[in-house]
């Protein structure tokens, strides 16, 4: 009877190390005409490029469209961006009556379903959605290469599509939150005023004043309560909380975009100083609590590249470097607490070198990582994703 027992405990244990073998089949969605797959879509403002195998429209109305998605942070909605290209102003003007090609964005839910589908004038740069599905932000330009005619503008969307907020001549770099979005635009007429603003969609409310031009909007926390700007001037660092009141500066520290990251309640920053060091400050006080160094992997020393808070921690801290291994180049990504202390560390095989970060803590303790391999989000980045 023991016998019998003990093999059947042999058989059953097998049986679910086989189970958790085998692979986890990933969830793939259709949106209105394109396959995707949402582990593949990355965990910021950042899109997908739908690569797909034919040119769309491209020989009966002179247009090529190039579809973008993104998703929510919890993966629960998608936004399909559809950029258009006119392949032949002529072919279109004839089948259309414009010469204008009209963009669109489209908000599904995770399993498909078309909640609404909405006309632009210009393309989609970077789309975010919340969680909820009740608000989407989208950034609007019309890009082109050494132009000083460029035309880049901040829409929110409400669930149904409608826009409950425009703010023209906005920078790359809005930064939101599930309820409201940050953001930098330059005076209409004069490229020397810059002005730092926020929009609360819950509430309707907003505010704007002035900040020095070279202002970046570096970094905003998960929770929308604080957020950090960068200057290569004075003021160098300043951080401030939802209500615009700024909390603390450092005219010392001097930086610009991606070169901070701050947790996701905001209590803490992160700050990249070169290649070489992390700053750990308090974020209500800005006082000094640690920093991070680079160490030696295989006797050779990383180089900092990105960092940020893992999306679901308060207290742990995700940093890429790069590193050469027997002559080729690798990145190493490593964990670390508020006291700098290494906590894990992975090398992988990477093709790009990283400049923006996101990483999410799974409750296998593993970690996803998303890391972003271009800094001008204008053009066509690669992107990697990990876990580990």
């Amino acid at each position: 009877m023991k016998t019998h027992i003990v093999n059947f405990l042999l058989v059953a244990s097998w049986l679910i190390i086989q189970a958790m073998l085998l692979p986890i089949t990933a969830q793939t969605v259709n949106l209105n005409g394109i396959s995707v797959t949402i582990d593949d879509i990355p965990l910021s403002w950042k899109g997908l490029n739908v690569n797909v195998d034919n040119e769309l429209k491209s020989t009966n109305q002179g247009i090529k469209e190039h579809p973008v998605v993104f998703k929510s942070s919890n993966g629960k909605f998608l936004a399909k961006a559809t950029n258009v290209e006119v392949l032949d102003p002529e072919i279109l003007k004839s089948s259309t009556g414009s010469d204008k090609a009209v963009s669109k964005i489209e908000l599904f839910t995770d399993d498909g379903v078309l909640i609404y589908s909405k006309e632009l004038d210009y393309k989609v740069l970077r789309a975010s959605i919340s969680d909820d599905g009740k608000y989407s932000h989208v950034m609007i330009y019309e890009y082109t290469y050494l132009s000083e005619n460029d035309y880049s503008e901040l829409k929110v969307l409400d669930s149904k599509g409608n826009q409950l907020k425009s703010v023209p001549d906005v920078g790359n770099y809005a930064a939101t939150n599930d309820n409201g979005v940050y953001y930098l635009k330059n005076e209409k007429d004069n490229d020397q005023i810059r002005f730092f603003g926020y929009f609360n969609m819950e509430n309707n409310t907003s505010w704007e004043q002035p900040v020095d031009i070279q202002s970046s909007l570096s970094s905003v926390s998960q929770d929308g309560s604080h957020v950090a700007l960068t200057s290569t001037n004075y003021p160098g660092l300043q951080s401030f909380n939802s209500a615009g009141t700024l909390l603390w500066s450092n005219p010392e520290i001097l930086g610009g975009n991606w070169d901070t990251a701050l947790s996701p309640n905001g209590n803490y920053l992160l700050f990249r100083k070169g290649r070489e060091r992390y700053i750990i400050f308090d974020n209500l006080t800005g006082d000094f609590i640690s920093s991070i160094r680079p160490f030696e992997v295989n006797g050779e020393l990383m180089n900092f590249r990105t960092g940020c808070f893992i999306d679901n921690s308060e207290d742990r801290i995700l940093n890429s470097s790069t590193v050469r291994i027997n002559g080729e180049i690798r990145t190493v990504l490593s964990e670390h607490n508020l006291r700098g202390e290494l906590i894990r560390k992975a090398i992988v095989q990477s093709t790009v070198i990283g400049y923006r970060l996101s990483a999410v803590l799974n409750n296998d303790n593993t970690i996803s990582v998303f890391l972003d391999g271009l800094e001008d989000v204008r053009l066509n980045s690669e992107f990697e994703t990990f876990s580990f």
